[in-house]
């Protein structure tokens, strides 16, 4: 058994084994787990729902059948940590999937007995597994899964009328009920590979730390999402009192208001709190390093339900303020999120008093047009994660009373260049009207169209729902199958020109007419064009004839119209940090071979200096004002291969190729631009500072 420990231990990560000797740890079968006297099986609040799936359950099914069938003495089926708390109740710390798995599955071989008509081998496996009979507590039932699943739980011991549904509780239960109709082992067999079922049970002793060892145990592949971490870490060392009031005020509505995924919610407000974006696989521990500052744990769970109150105005655009719903709900349709780290904070500062719901208005406006320019162009997505993550801030460093909150925003916004740039009109229109539009992404192109109707259009026209149901189409004007008729009225280029402008933008509309046109010369097109409820197609009936000229002027037409829509915002407002034309450290690019004119450093003045060297001694030393007992640290660590390159980058007594930051801090200066610009990145990593806190001005 002792063994069987140890390989177990070695499955899980290096962390777990440091409570190998702090835990009662002991191979054990999992019906005793479950069996008991006065035993309560509490599944605590700050557990995940159940949501073994179909793969998971069938999985457990067919290794029971094997078992049976090949009369195996015992199945090894994982592991279990508990916790005993006044000598009844037993918290499942790891382990409620498997637990909760197998009650459905006994509950169903119970119905199954019962059905065959064997009340004694059903009421054993109900007195024995399911039922307390000592304890009032939890109705007498053993297992108490969390609110959400205990409901629909306990209704499997009702009729099936009165299941619970949609639930995963109860597809799962009759699963089990289904497949025991064609097995190929009896009742009797089924129950006894049950009780074969064997897990490493870890008992936690009073002095361990639960949160610690839950997350070496999850730190080696099971499927818990950076939710369930946060989750785990906000309520688990709480007292169960505790734990359900956190549950039930904070933490459930937080789930309810981010449609049961949190995970982005937490990536968009952590990304606000420290101005950068958080790799996917660093979330978790980022947010853990974070919100140690916060010494009022309920004061962090009031801020993300804030968050999140805000975050599902977002996801449902409903505000109560029509003009604004009316652009959340359209933009869902360029299918861009990344915006919504962005529009977070705004709304974060609507809800402390400092800005107004007007300024928000304003401010998804902008966005908009900011957003479609950019994917008519082509402009790189990925950039935007990281001029999001950094926007409000800028903004909000910037505000003066008096200044409007988007004249700063447009400014900014019109300061960025290359991937980040906002699209001019000349780019814009050309772009457009180079592109094949009936090939961009369907969320876009639809867009697109219901903007072209419904702009400046009071009698709006339910577009994105027409085109979804099929009831509207977009309709190619000279049709995608060329007919003889299409070829003599196009003349001897009919061929190029179906080449060149078939899916163009003037070369397009919107009906409800497609298939009773398909591939009719223009002129009986133009009958239906006429008759059209959709104003630009209706435009389209104005013709006498459809050809490459037509097609060419609808474009121009359409583009300018378009330019119009989303017009490049203007502001009179100038920027005083903009004194110089700097742009924010950027840490995936490479700065080598340019010319530094100066920077800024966070709220320091601009230094004229084209020296990298010198921008990284001062940068160094203004960190080190800081955070003088860190960079003590690093001083004096021992650099590893295999650990992180900030020890090697500091001494704590001279030597070749270090220069002077303090008495005892010596930074290694002795390289390329690349590896200053990397140093100074891993320092921004390591003090958790803002990209855009570094300001850089170049020349050409």
């Amino acid at each position: 058994m002792g063994s069987l420990f140890r390989v177990n231990c070695a499955m899980l990560s290096s962390n777990q084994l440091r409570w190998e000797n702090a835990m009662k740890g002991n191979v054990t079968r999992l019906v005793d787990v479950i069996d008991g006297k006065n035993k309560i099986l509490e599944i605590p609040v700050y557990q995940r729902n159940y949501d073994w799936k179909q793969e998971n359950i069938a999985k457990l099914f067919q290794d029971l059948v094997w078992v049976a069938q090949n009369d195996k003495p015992s199945h090894f089926f994982g592991s279990v940590v508990t916790k005993t708390e006044d000598g009844r109740e037993v918290v499942i710390i790891d382990g409620q999937q498997r637990l909760t798995s197998v009650s459905l599955l006994l509950i169903a071989l119970r119905q199954r007995y019962l059905d065959a008509g064997n009340q004694e081998r059903a009421d054993e496996i109900y007195e024995t597994y399911l039922y307390n009979k000592f304890s009032s507590a939890n109705d007498h039932y053993k297992l108490r899964p969390i609110k959400r699943d205990l409901d629909h739980y306990k209704r499997l011991f009702q009729t099936p009328e009165n299941f619970a549904r949609p639930s995963n509780i109860t597809t799962n239960y009759e699963f089990f009920c289904q497949e025991m109709q064609t097995m190929p082992i009896t009742n009797d067999q089924l129950l006894d590979a049950i009780e074969k079922l064997e897990v490493m049970e870890l008992n936690l002793q009073a002095d361990d730390d639960p949160q610690l060892i839950f997350e070496s145990i999850n730190s080696t592949g099971l499927d818990l999402t950076d939710a369930d971490k946060v989750r785990n870490l906000l309520l688990m060392n709480e007292s169960y009192d505790k734990q359900t009031e956190y549950f039930e005020k904070y933490w459930n509505p937080i789930e309810r208001k981010s449609q049961y995924d949190v995970t982005p919610l937490i990536r968009y407000w952590l990304t606000n709190k420290l101005g950068r974006v958080t790799p996917n696989n660093r979330l978790y521990t980022e947010f853990k390093a974070y919100v140690t500052q916060y010494s009022d744990k309920e004061q962090l769970l009031q801020e993300l339900l804030m968050y999140a109150n805000n975050y599902e105005i977002l996801l449902t655009a409903n505000t109560s303020y029509p003009e604004i719903d009316a652009v959340l709900q359209r933009d869902q349709y360029l299918m861009i999120t990344t915006q919504n780290t962005f529009y977070l904070g705004v709304l974060a500062s609507v809800h402390q008093g400092e800005l107004t719901m007007a300024d928000f208005a304003a401010v998804v406006r902008v966005i908009e047009n900011y957003l479609f320019r950019r994917a008519i162009v082509e402009a790189p997505t990925n950039a935007l994660n990281k001029i999001f993550a950094t926007l409000h801030r800028e903004v909000m460093r910037r505000k003066t009373p008096g200044v409007a909150y988007t004249d700063i925003l447009t400014a900014i916004l019109l300061q960025k260049h290359e991937s980040g740039r906002f699209p001019s009109d000349e780019e814009f229109v050309e772009r457009i009207s180079q592109r094949e539009i009936y090939r961009l992404k369907s969320g876009v192109r639809s867009f697109l169209f219901e903007r072209l109707e419904n702009a400046d259009n009071k009698e709006a026209v339910d577009v994105f729902t027409g085109l979804e149901n099929k009831k509207l189409s977009i309709e190619h004007i000279m049709p995608q199958t060329m007919t003889a008729q299409w070829r003599r009225d196009l003349g001897t280029a009919a061929d190029e020109i179906h080449q060149s402008l078939l899916h163009s933008l003037g070369n397009l509309t919107l009906t409800g007419y497609n298939s009773e046109m398909q591939n009719a010369p223009f002129r009986q097109k133009r009958e239906y064009y006429l008759q059209s409820h959709l104003g630009m197609t209706r435009e389209v009936s104005a013709q006498e004839v459809w050809g490459k000229d037509q097609i060419n002027a609808r474009t121009r037409q359409l583009a300018g119209r378009l330019v119009d829509i989303f017009a490049m915002p203007k502001t009179a407002y100038r920027d005083p940090k903009k004194e110089h034309n700097t742009e924010s450290f950027d840490p995936d690019r490479d700065y080598t071979g340019m010319k530094l004119v100066g920077y800024q450093f966070q709220d320091g003045p601009f230094i004229t200096d084209k020296v990298w060297k010198h921008m990284q001694i001062n940068i160094v030393a203004d960190l080190y004002a800081q955070y003088p007992e860190q960079i003590n640290k690093l001083a004096v660590q021992e650099w590893t291969p295999h650990g992180s390159m900030l020890p090697k980058a500091f001494h704590a007594s001279a030597d070749d190729g270090y220069t002077r930051i303090a008495d005892g801090i010596y930074l290694f200066t002795d390289n390329s631009t690349w590896n200053k610009m990397r140093m100074l990145y891993r320092l921004f990593e390591y003090f958790g500072v803002a990209y855009d806190d570094l300001e850089m001005e170049f020349s050409n």
